[in-house]
């Protein structure tokens, strides 16, 4: 293995392990959040926490017992997905400043990914790349005019 080969992997190496102390921040951060919405009629308010789980609905007033069951169910339902979508939203952003533009953030963040398996899987990746490129380089200089 040549010096620039290895010199490029403990280079992808630290920023590997970069990478994976800021999720890991990221993550112990992300522990305690919180995300709420309003109805625009100030009816309730829905909290989701950062994984998009709903934690509470919180009635701001009594015009729910005014209203009809489907429209009350529907306004449920909207201002659930809007703070689910909030929490799912605000993740996506803070993973998309850590990791790599192609990395599969939307996976990650609804819970389809293993984030260990996936950054040991991009190491692997990167480590057959620069083997190859090294392989071929080697090829190359091994080569003589006939």
């Amino acid at each position: 293995m040549t010096a620039a080969f290895e010199n490029q992997i403990e280079k992808a190496q630290a920023e590997l392990d970069r990478t994976r102390e800021a999720l890991g921040a990221l993550q112990k951060n992300l522990a305690g959040s919180s995300y709420s919405v309003t109805d625009k009629n100030r009816t309730l308010t829905v909290t989701a926490d950062s994984a998009g789980e709903v934690t509470e609905v919180k009635f701001l007033n009594r015009a729910y017992r005014t209203m009809a069951q489907a429209e009350l169910g529907s306004l449920l339902v909207e201002t659930i997905r809007a703070a689910r979508a909030k929490a799912v939203s605000d993740l996506a952003e803070k993973f998309s400043g850590v990791l790599p533009a192609a990395a599969p953030i939307m996976q990650m963040v609804d819970g389809g990914l293993d984030v260990d398996e996936f950054l040991d899987a991009s190491l692997a990746q990167l480590t057959d790349m620069l083997a190859f490129g090294d392989a071929g380089a080697s090829e190359e200089s091994g080569k003589t005019d006939a």
